[in-house]
């Protein structure tokens, strides 16, 4: 466990090298990997070879979409990464579980077949880091046949902004979205979690970032899940930005520049 508490300023001055080029960006709107859902894709007008990263919304559960995260996912490209803006289907809307998870797991498939296979840094705000989580470290539990690719994925690298990684803290609130209360099913609740599949994942890098001002999302969230996966043997660090707030973390014009760059670091890492 690495555990820093930065100064958006600070973070900003020491960050120096992936701000040396800015890329023009080029997106392409609308890819299917579902019969239903699409994303778009946030490329560096350039003839190279970038790293590849997913990007998920958050919404809690019940709302948000890709378009929300689309000045963030920008900001992320131009540094010079190839942005998969991705969109599941949310509460309300027939989301829940399984489904929702089985959209993310086809997004990812949709991506790596996209990037021709090239390892993939999976980026997840909000409620979309409990779900985008859950699946990367659940091997084949959300597999499904709804796909438009059917090509694996490797995942090189998770980042979590601001996750509520622990579902049964928010009890009444997700009873629709399980189906299910957690006393009456607590298993399908858990198979629903991050942390169910901690001890037998493929203990890849995570990056976990929170701001020390989020009202939404308690910070807590994120002290607990460092420790889990750290006692679990991940490499893990986590980041926590002093005065920045739920929805500053992907503002590119507050936090999310910072945010940005912390992407940058460990998506070019895990690409070599």
């Amino acid at each position: 466990m690495k555990k820093l508490l930065v100064l958006s300023l600070l973070l900003a001055a020491c960050s120096g090298t992936a701000e040396a080029v800015v890329y023009d960006v080029e997106i392409t709107r609308n890819i299917a990997f579902t019969d239903t859902l699409d994303l778009d894709i946030f490329s560096p007008a350039a003839d190279q070879n970038f790293p590849s990263v997913v990007l998920f919304h958050g919404g809690s559960w019940y709302g948000g979409d890709k378009t929300t995260l689309d000045d963030f996912a920008h900001s992320i490209a131009k540094k010079g990464l190839v942005v998969y803006n991705a969109t599941y289907t949310v509460g309300g809307s027939g989301g829940g579980y399984p489904g929702s998870y089985e959209d993310i797991r086809c997004a990812l498939s949709e991506a790596s077949e996209l990037s021709g296979g090239a390892p993939l840094t999976v980026v997840g705000y909000s409620a979309g880091g409990h779900l985008a989580s859950t699946v990367i470290l659940s091997g084949d539990e959300f597999a499904s046949g709804r796909c438009t690719s059917a090509a694996k994925y490797k995942i090189s690298g998770f980042v979590g902004l601001a996750g509520p990684y622990r579902a049964d803290r928010y009890g009444p609130l997700l009873v629709s979205w399980f189906g299910t209360t957690i006393e009456d099913d607590p298993d399908r609740w858990a198979l629903g979690s991050p942390y169910e599949y901690l001890p037998t994942a493929d203990p890849i890098p995570f990056v976990l970032v929170h701001g020390d001002g989020d009202q939404v999302v308690q910070l807590g969230f994120s002290d607990e899940f460092d420790a889990a996966l750290t006692d679990s043997g991940f490499d893990v660090t986590y980041t926590i930005l002093e005065g920045a707030d739920h929805n500053t973390i992907v503002d590119p014009l507050l936090d999310g520049s910072q945010v940005a760059l912390i992407i940058y670091e460990l998506a070019s890492l895990s690409s070599n």
